[in-house]
């Protein structure tokens, strides 16, 4: 099954296991408005690509592609990867800002 489009690349650092996002300069950043987003199959395999090759030197695992919610300024349109941003939900104690 494909993907919709679009999308943006999302993964987490292994120092301290946020979520982060590939940027357009290929590097790693915790804000999703910050992200590179896929328009395209081919963008979207391009961004595949360079979040493995910068996963690996930036300490990051399991870049994985995420829809988003808009052009503008993304957002994971998952309810499941906003809860993974945010923390859980059943200690808004523990909640990541």
């Amino acid at each position: 099954m494909a993907e919709a489009l679009p999308l943006m690349v999302t993964a987490n650092r292994l120092t301290d296991g946020a979520v982060v996002y590939l940027t357009h300069s290929g590097d790693w950043s915790e804000r999703p408005a910050a992200s590179s987003v896929a328009g395209t199959r081919e963008e979207h395999a391009h961004l595949l690509d360079t979040a493995r090759q910068r996963g690996a030197l930036a300490a990051v695992i399991e870049p994985t592609a995420v829809p988003i919610t808009s052009l503008d300024r993304p957002q994971p349109a998952s309810l499941r990867e906003r809860i993974r941003r945010h923390g859980p939900t059943v200690r808004p104690d523990l909640a990541r800002a």
